[in-house]
């Protein structure tokens, strides 16, 4: 309601009169308590030592859970209604506050054991982050410790500024207990010398100038309100007695300005610098005042100040009453407000409301004033020098949103200075770290390709420079300076941007290097540029003839050292190949063809490019991630090419590629939020077209794209209770399994990476039914591996790992061919018996199985055929019965005709091929059901009879 200047006035003279004694004390208790704390956290280090804290545990039952069905909780935290606003009786309360007493104490515990486990954790974080502009890097389980901003409650950035010469006994700001200006407040008050300032202390602030006049002036223009008078009975008026004129005050001798007192009269010249209230701080001379002498000018400050304050108030008393006093001289009556209410009442009805409110006032700036010291003294800025010396100094940031690559390096590069300014010496540093490319943007990655010697240059140029001030540039500037296009000088003739250095650096290097004052005839250039003749002045080397020896000449090395050699040659180059891997498309290209045309060693170079990404390379940056990733997805792409070898990359890759993507995962963890996000969607998009092309089963792509976008949900050997039931019964089943070799079997199939021990292969089934939750109407039993045969025992060959006696299967691609499957014209009519048995003499073992099922289909058929003929010969035997046509016909079968079928085209051709596959597959089906195979187990098989089959055709 009132007025700023009110308040401003209030705390102004508590700052004379109260503060000045309050902060002492107030000062000299809190860092009593700081330092009891500190020392008590010492003891708890040493007496811990670096044991292990244990975790809490699962939490108790809240208490707060129990107060829900009742009312507000009354005194003591115990509710006395129900959730009607019903009263409890005695009976019930007395069960409710002993089933909270139960709760409350195992509750306690639990949060004061969770408390000391999370300080814990944040401990040895700390520990990793005592290094001067470190970035303390909080975790999951404390990231609900971090600071947050107070205006928009945000996460900040906590920063190492300055760590102790001793990090073992290094302590941070909130290890220590807080100081509470609420707590702390009350103790203070009751300190001898600040109680005798607080007595009194609202009629003296009441009296002064400042307060009185504008707080009462207030309340009486709010008093002429009649709703305000409501209630109240009013005083009748009365006609008042004659009044005196007021008398004027006596101006005290030697009345002088607190202010101005030590600057004028008998103090006139002698002082030369003056605090905000006017007492002296040094000397005419420039000297400054020592304590003994200032507490001396201090207390006569103080007299000078209380006289003037004293002549003040009486005379603001004196025009108070002399406006009264002139009020009755012109009406002779008391006057009445709008109202209704006396003046005489209202008058002292303000004067009790005014100091009510001025006591409020003091109260609550003591109490903002308390905390404010509070704060400071949480900061440190009290603390003594012994422990001031082991305090760890930290600043708070937000987070940098920069999303310009230059000034993102360049914020990086000025980390630890935190200056703004770039010396040139970091200029390598500055190009390197625009190679990698941060933010993932790839507009600036063509900088980090300047050489050191083009650096050095640059350097030099801009030492002389306007633009460089000590040797260092201001982040805008250098982000013009590499930015601009413009490759004219500068006024002072050098270069205005790293383009125009560079252009001036290659003319200064063609000018040293070329001799202009030679002039060649357009037949001379002619043979230069054709490679016929030698530059001018460069006279052919001499061979050397081959020194005469009686030394035998050394034996040629053996064909097996020749080929050893070979491949070294070739692995080197693979290497040099990945190493040098840009997401330029020439080099990836470039990678990929090298990798097609020695498909013949397929398996070494898809375990080269795998673990290229999955092992840990000191300086490996996620663009070089992502461009062997790209290579890797290229030789999928093309493994179908006619290249001898080039089939077996699917196979290969398919066997590396869980750890390749579980490597991705943790590289996408342990990057910045940026960065992570550009290299998990591409990942992802390249998982999306594996699968669209069909190279892998979909059950395997499902698995690849779980361990990429999946989420942990169990813990240890407990399934998830957020889950839904069908998640959990099929983890529960996966969690109960202990055959190392099913669980190795079910992650190949669903790839999933198999290494690491039995709860790691868990852990990744879990995830992928967690990822994959199954249909609803699906069987809940476990899923058993599609490899597993009716016995229970894997077939071979469909284990991931090629059969002994059947060797490498090859994988046609179920995406479209691009070759066709009869190149050579179309192929004599064929029956369904000619497609069954592929003419690959790798497949000896298949093809007696293929055998063994035809005989026996023979015999199936046989005993149909009996079947079918003696029920048949029954109705003949009946007199009477005539035989039907149907059946004369069939006992004397024509002899059709044999006619020139017409010429087909190849897409006819191509298509009755696929019908006859297609028949095959579903005669091989219904054999697979007659003999009680699982419906999966049929599914596979059929499959593989398919590739098969379109394999052969292919090769006719």
């Amino acid at each position: 309601v009132f007025e700023m200047s009110i308040e401003e006035s209030v705390k102004a003279y508590l700052r004379e009169e109260l503060f000045p004694t309050y902060d002492p004390s107030f000062v000299s208790a809190a860092v009593t308590d700081r330092m009891a704390s500190w020392r008590t956290l010492e003891k708890e280090k040493q007496t811990r030592g670096d044991a292990e804290v244990p975790p809490p545990g699962d939490p108790p039952t809240d208490p707060a859970t129990l107060l829900a069905e009742y009312g507000e909780p009354g005194p003591g935290g115990v509710p006395t209604v129900d959730a009607e606003g019903k009263p409890l009786d005695k009976k019930k309360l007395a069960a409710l506050k002993k089933d909270l007493a139960l709760l409350q104490k195992p509750w306690d515990k639990w949060q004061k054991d969770k408390k000391k486990y999370e300080a814990y954790l944040l401990s040895n974080i700390r520990k990793q982050c005592l290094e001067k502009y470190a970035e303390v890097q909080y975790t999951e389980e404390v990231e609900h410790l971090r600071p947050l901003s107070p205006t928009s409650r945000t996460p900040l950035v906590v920063v190492v500024e300055e760590v102790p010469e001793d990090p073992n006994r290094a302590v941070w700001s909130d290890e220590i207990e807080q100081v509470s200006g609420q707590r702390l407040d009350p103790k203070v008050r009751k300190d001898k010398n600040v109680s005798k300032k607080l007595k009194g202390l609202e009629d003296r602030c009441f009296k002064s100038a400042n307060v009185h006049d504008p707080l009462l002036n207030k309340l009486m223009a709010l008093s002429d309100d009649q709703q305000i008078w409501e209630g109240v009975k009013i005083q009748v008026s009365k006609k008042s007695a004659k009044m005196k004129a007021p008398k004027e005050p006596k101006e005290p001798k030697g009345l002088v300005d607190p202010a101005e007192h030590f600057k004028s009269g008998k103090h006139d010249g002698k002082f030369g610098a003056f605090d905000d209230k006017g007492v002296p701080t040094q000397t005419a001379d420039g000297t400054e005042i020592p304590d003994k002498k200032l507490k001396g000018l201090q207390k006569e400050y103080n007299t000078v100040k209380d006289k003037w304050d004293k002549y003040q108030e009486a005379l603001a008393k004196y025009n108070r009453d002399l406006a009264k006093y002139e009020r009755w001289k012109e009406g002779g009556d008391e006057e009445t407000s709008a109202s209704g209410v006396p003046e005489a009442q209202r008058s002292a009805a303000c004067e009790t409301a005014a100091l009510e409110v001025l006591r409020r006032l003091v109260d609550r700036a003591v109490s903002e004033h308390a905390e404010e010291l509070a704060l400071e003294v949480n900061k440190g800025s009290h603390d003594p020098a012994e422990l001031a010396s082991l305090m760890v100094k930290v600043v708070l940031e937000h987070e940098d949103k920069t999303t310009d690559p230059v000034l993102k390096v360049l914020k990086t590069v000025d980390k630890k200075k935190r200056s703004g300014m770039t010396e040139v010496g970091e200029l390598p540093e500055v190009f390197r770290l625009l190679k990698e490319d941060e933010l993932q943007v790839g507009t600036h990655v063509c900088f980090g390709d300047i050489t050191e010697e083009e650096i050095s240059f640059i350097s030099s140029s801009l030492q002389d420079s306007s633009l460089v001030r000590d040797g260092q540039i201001p982040h805008e500037d250098l982000k013009t300076f590499i930015e601009g296009q413009n490759l004219q000088p500068a006024t002072d003739g050098k270069p205005s941007s790293l383009a125009g250095t560079l252009v001036a650096m290659r003319l200064e290097s063609w000018k040293k290097a070329s001799s202009v004052e030679k002039l060649m005839s357009p037949r001379a250039w002619r043979l230069q540029l054709s490679g016929g003749s030698l530059p001018l002045g460069v006279e052919a080397p001499q061979e050397e003839a081959p020194e005469e020896t009686n030394e035998a000449p050394e034996p040629a090395p053996a064909a097996d050292e020749k080929g050893g050699k070979e491949k070294d040659k070739e692995a080197a180059s693979l290497q040099e190949l990945i190493a040098d891997l840009t997401l330029s498309r020439a080099g990836i290209l470039k990678a990929m063809a090298f990798c097609v045309d020695k498909s013949m060693s397929s398996l070494a170079i898809a375990q080269r490019i795998c673990a290229s990404i999955t092992e840990e390379q000191p300086g490996l940056t996620t663009q070089q991630l992502v461009a062997r990733l790209f290579l890797l997805n290229d030789v999928l792409y093309n493994s179908h090419c006619t290249k001898p070898g080039a089939s077996q990359y699917r196979r290969q890759f398919q066997e590396l590629l869980p750890d390749v993507l579980e490597r991705i995962r943790e590289v996408c963890d342990s990057i910045s939020t940026i960065a992570s996000s550009a290299l998990h969607d591409r990942a992802l998009k390249l998982v999306e077209n594996w699968s669209e092309w069909a190279l892998f089963p979909p059950r395997f792509t499902k698995g690849l794209e779980a361990v990429l976008c999946g989420k942990a949900d169990t813990a240890g050997e407990q399934v998830s209770s957020s889950a839904p039931p069908a998640v959990q019964q099929a983890q529960q089943q996966w969690l109960g399994m202990a055959d190392l070799a099913t669980l190795e079997r079910a992650c190949r199939q669903r790839g999933l990476s198999i290494k690491g021990n039995r709860q790691r292969m868990v852990e990744r089934l879990c995830l992928f039914e967690a990822y994959w939750p199954p249909d609803i109407g699906q069987s809940m039993e476990p899923k058993l591996p599609k490899d597993l045969g009716r016995d229970g025992k894997i077939e071979p060959g469909l284990d991931g790992d090629a059969a002994d006696d059947v060797g490498e299967e090859f994988r046609w691609p179920t995406h479209e061919l691009t070759v066709p499957l009869f190149p050579q014209g179309p192929p004599p009519t064929a029956s369904i018996n000619n497609l069954g048995v592929m003419p690959d003499p790798k497949r000896a073992k298949r093809d007696k199985e293929a055998k063994k099922d035809k005989k026996d289909q023979k015999k199936d058929q046989a005993k149909e055929a009996d079947k079918s003929n003696k029920e048949t010969a029954k109705p003949s035997k009946e007199p009477g019965r005539k035989e039907p046509k149907q059946a004369k016909e069939a006992k004397a079968p024509k002899e059709e005709p044999q006619t020139t079928d017409k010429a087909k085209s190849p897409e006819e051709v191509r298509r009755e091929k696929l019908r006859q596959v297609e028949a095959e597959v579903e005669r091989y089906r219904q054999q697979l059901e007659k003999q009680r195979y699982d419906s999966e187990v049929v599914q596979m098989k059929c499959d593989r009879r398919r590739m098969e089959l379109l394999e052969a055709a292919a090769h006719e």
